[in-house]
């Protein structure tokens, strides 16, 4: 469950995972590549993501270009910018 707070007689509600999640942003040159955060689907390039706080393998896939994989280390409330220049 998420957290309720009052501030200035305001309600707020805060999501459970919103405290643990941070955004990355993932762009390639071409786009259109398949996204796979430690090896599961996750559409094509350019895309914005919620992941979890630590760390993830990113790999993409696009076909007649050499499959791109870096790690990014995602921390909670951040927002990571991953750009990959892809390779014939």
């Amino acid at each position: 469950m998420g957290r309720v707070t009052m501030e200035s007689r305001q309600l707020i509600v805060t999501p459970a995972d919103a405290a643990t999640e941070g955004t990355t942003s993932i762009t390639s040159a071409p786009e259109g590549a398949d996204i796979f955060i430690d090896s599961i689907g996750h559409g094509r390039t350019p895309i914005l993501l919620k992941l979890k706080s630590g760390k993830h393998s990113v790999q993409l896939v696009l076909s007649g270009y050499k499959d791109w994989v870096s790690d990014v280390q995602v921390e909670a409330g951040s927002i990571v910018n991953v750009t990959a220049d892809l390779q014939k």
